[in-house]
């Protein structure tokens, strides 16, 4: 087993105590009003170990002067009683983070990049260990009072940097507020700024009253993208995991309860799976890498033989008519496809180009040849059942075409319901499904399903509508909805479940109702997405195993700064019996194979896609219906990825 560093670092208990004079552990009862009660709970139990019989006595092992908590003894301070919580809670109440993130404070042209340093606890057998990491925050260096804003802006209070506001509305001068605001922020935060009087009154998301002068706007990447400054702040923040382990071996140097060096454990290494393709004759035929797709044939292919209705769409100031006949006919070539090409190229405005568009009956293709962002044009050929996919001019002229060339074609195949590659190795499950409950508001959509057969083919997407009765959005609601519309048998089935998050035990209760009432046997596994932890290493398809949490990092970047999955809660649900899962070598093998199945892009063996096949094309169409607001079922129900 190779060893492999891991932004971990090992705590010395007796230092921390000793060094801070912490004796004691201290009890106290935290009071609950009506109004504020969940709230206040939320804010005090990260400050220590909440326990009791009514879960509401919280033990620390500081002094807390809070009038919401009830002192109610203390005693000799045991080591054997100290808990994770309690050590995070102590850091915490001491603003470490804030702390350490003042040491990476930096500044390019009129914008301060902000670091903001979140740690987590662990405990590995009887030791404590310091998780830590950073993520970056950039804002204009000066306060909105002088930039001006409006609506809609994103902005972050100067007294707390680690969120983000939004500014929903905005109320003319009022001086008698702007005193009240005054008064609450000198007593808060000891703000001893003058103050104007002139100002407007910004209200965030939570109706609370914020002053311009001490607000800033947040740096958003579109409002300069393309630029000077973006490419600046871009080679600040997207650091390699090298890097990013040496800052922060810096700026814990003077923690004395922190061992120095970070922990190496030892990693798995997980064997690449072969996948599946055809050649002419429809013979199998075995490959490692999706760069050799171009010497076979898809492994399923519906459309063979059929004519598919196609626009080329142009720049008007360019003419490329050749190559996207010859991109045309590779496309025929391999996917032996018939492409009705034999209008001229569309050039013109967006809104000119779509009303020479007919709505197709079944659905078509446009390729669309151009510079500029094509968000609009690629809505408004959805909206008449056509699947685009845009190529860069500067693509075509480049040096590597031929290699992008087959990169579109193999995208395109995906777009329109082809499946290029299967995996060798067959799942030992009837049905893997990805899924996740949207949690946005205002969206008609309350989640989403993606089913992958046991040879990792995607079969289905299915959009979950919020139902009209305010019936709860769950993952047995979903279960349920699936074999209605029959995607899905239930009966004496076996399912893998990859939840993108965490698991509730709520829906755990339904799905062992389910597996009672149809004999089936359901393995489902919460996929973590964003997490604190790396893995420093230019390895990949590797995994360990540490504080009972599975970290696998199944690809690699060409900047160097993959992160890996975290995977720490899995249930066995049998015979209407739920049982915690181990997770062993041969499932988490059955998530690395998933994670080959790539039809963005074609790639070499380390370039699999971060997560699972299911839950990233989950994440893929949430993403493209929050942006867009639409779903087009009629295309999901051919199994076309166009949102890909």
């Amino acid at each position: 087993m190779k060893e492999v560093q891991i932004n971990i670092f090992k705590i010395n208990v007796d230092a921390l105590l000793g060094d801070n004079n912490l004796k004691k552990i201290y009890y106290y009862r935290i009071i609950l009003n009506e109004e504020e009660g969940e709230k206040t709970f939320h804010r005090l139990k990260h400050y220590g170990n909440v326990g009791g019989e009514d879960g509401k006595t919280i033990s620390t092992i500081f002094p807390l002067n809070k009038p919401e908590l009830e002192f109610i003894g203390d005693e000799s301070l045991d080591k054997s009683k100290i808990t994770q919580n309690h050590i995070k809670g102590y850091l915490r109440y001491l603003r470490y983070s804030y702390k350490l993130s003042e040491k990476l404070i930096d500044e390019i042209e009129n914008y301060v990049i902000i670091p903001y340093v979140k740690f987590d606890i662990l405990k590995e057998k009887d030791d404590f260990y310091l998780n830590l990491n950073f993520k970056y925050r950039i804002r204009l260096k000066k306060s909105m009072l002088e930039t001006g804003f409006e609506k809609g802006d994103q902005f972050i209070f100067m007294c707390n940097d680690y969120k983000v506001h939004k500014v929903i509305k905005i109320s003319q001068n009022n001086k008698d507020k702007i005193k009240e605001i005054e008064n609450y922020l000198k007593e808060k935060y000891k703000i001893s700024d003058e103050i104007n009087y002139e100002q407007q009154i910004i209200y965030a998301e939570n109706n609370y009253p914020y002053l311009p002068q001490f607000c800033y706007k947040v740096f958003n990447f579109s409002d300069v993208k393309g630029t000077e400054i973006s490419r600046k702040i871009m080679k600040k923040i997207r650091i390699s995991n090298e890097e990013r382990m040496k800052k922060i071996i810096d700026i814990i140097k003077n923690l004395s309860f922190i061992e120095r060096e970070p922990l190496k454990l030892p990693s798995i290494k997980l064997q690449l799976p072969n996948l599946i393709v055809k050649d002419k004759n429809e013979n199998e035929i075995k490959i490692k890498s999706t760069r050799e797709f171009f010497s076979y044939y898809p492994y399923r292919n519906p459309l063979k033989g059929k004519t598919i209705k196609t626009y080329i769409i142009m720049n008007d100031n360019i003419n490329l008519e050749n190559e996207a006949r010859d991109l045309l006919n590779e496309l025929k070539e391999k996917l032996q496809i018939n492409f009705d090409f034999n209008t001229e190229p569309l050039i013109g405005s967006d809104d000119k180009i779509l009303d020479k568009i007919q709505k197709a009956d079944d659905f078509g293709l446009a390729i669309i040849f151009g510079t500029n962002n094509y968000e609009k044009i690629k809505r408004g050929l959805l909206d008449k059942n056509y699947i685009s996919q845009f190529v860069r001019i500067e693509t075509i002229k480049s040096n590597n075409w031929k290699y992008a060339k087959r990169n579109i074609i193999f995208q395109i195949s995906h777009k329109i319901g082809i499946r290029y590659f299967a995996l060798e190795s067959k799942i030992p499950y009837d049905y893997i499904i990805g899924l996740d409950v949207s949690r946005k508001e205002n969206v008609n959509l309350g989640g989403c399903a993606v089913i992958h057969d046991p040879s990792g083919i995607l079969n289905t997407i299915f959009p979950i509508q919020i139902p009209q009765e305010g019936e709860k959005i769950d993952i047995a609601f979903i279960i349920e909805k699936l074999k209605n519309k029959e995607y899905i048998k239930l009966n004496d089935k076996k399912f893998l479940i990859l939840r993108d998050g965490r698991i509730y035990k709520s829906e755990l209760k339904k799905l062992k109702k389910i597996s009672r009432d149809y004999r089936c046997e359901i393995l489902i596994i919460g996929i973590i997405k964003n997490h604190i932890t790396f893995i420093n290493s230019d390895d990949y398809g590797i995994y360990l195993n540490f504080a009972n949490v599975i970290f696998l990092l199944p690809h690699k970047t060409k900047s160097g700064n993959e992160k890996p999955l975290k995977i720490e809660e899995a249930y066995l649900i049998k015979n209407g019996q739920t049982n915690k899962f181990q997770l062993n070598e041969e499932i988490i093998k059955v998530l690395y194979n998933l994670t080959r199945l790539n039809y963005s892009s074609v790639n070499d063996n380390g370039m699999s896609i971060r997560c699972p096949a299911p839950v990233h094309y989950v994440d893929k169409f949430l993403n493209f219906f929050h942006l867009t607001g639409e779903h087009y079922k009629e295309l999901l129900e051919k199994d076309c990825l166009y949102f890909i």
